[in-house]
């Protein structure tokens, strides 16, 4: 991760997705108790289906590829989604602390329609273990 004093408020630029019937169907696979499912019907896309819709990277900010721990995740969600929906995907560093070599950064992912309505909303807390060494422990909000 480079060094950085405060990388809250970072964001990915937004990454806009269609909702296809064609990437749904994997998803659909997956899913037995989403058997017999009509992508055209009026029954809603899975709520869950949105943790693969992901943003562009942060630029400035970058986690290492290994080695990082899922803290915890909390999602909240707003309208149902439906196949043919465009949604629109950004993601924030909301938080950052150093305690000795790990980083705990918390990462926010907003998915909105055109219109600006909620979709979803995840929040997760990452552990990043590879930290500077004269980062260590700093505390930065």
């Amino acid at each position: 991760m480079p060094q950085q004093t405060n990388p809250v408020g970072l964001k990915s630029p937004p990454r806009s997705y269609v909702l296809d019937d064609s990437w749904i169907k994997p998803f659909q696979r997956a899913i037995p108790t989403w058997d017999g499912f009509d992508p055209w019907s009026e029954t809603p896309i899975p709520f869950t289906y949105a943790a693969s819709l992901t943003p562009w990277p942060i630029l400035g900010f970058d986690l290492p590829q290994s080695g990082l721990i899922h803290g915890e995740q909390r999602f909240r969600y707003g309208i149902a989604m439906h196949v043919g929906m465009q949604i629109t995907v950004v993601q924030e560093v909301t938080g950052f602390k150093v305690r000795g070599q790990t980083a705990f950064v918390t990462l926010t992912t907003r998915g909105t329609t055109n219109e600006g309505n909620l979709v979803f909303e995840s929040e997760s807390l990452i552990l990043s273990p590879r930290v500077e060494e004269e980062s260590s422990d700093a505390e930065r909000n």
